[in-house]
């Protein structure tokens, strides 16, 4: 990534709640405050070929 990075503000009232918004997907295990490096490595490898502005997003 090039430049510097923009980001938005939001009130999310729970780790399970900021995976939904930014991810799209919750993992199931949380070690601590982290997400598993193996979790996101085995659901965001790949992006799927039907895929939109928002899941390229979420990728990203």
């Amino acid at each position: 990534m090039d430049g510097p990075i923009i980001t938005g503000s939001s009130v999310v009232s729970g780790k399970v709640d900021i995976c939904r918004v930014l991810l799209g997907k919750v993992s199931d295990k949380f070690e601590g405050g982290r997400i598993s490096i193996n979790w996101l490595e085995k659901n965001f490898d790949e992006l799927p070929q039907d895929r939109t502005e928002e899941v390229i997003e979420q990728y990203v």
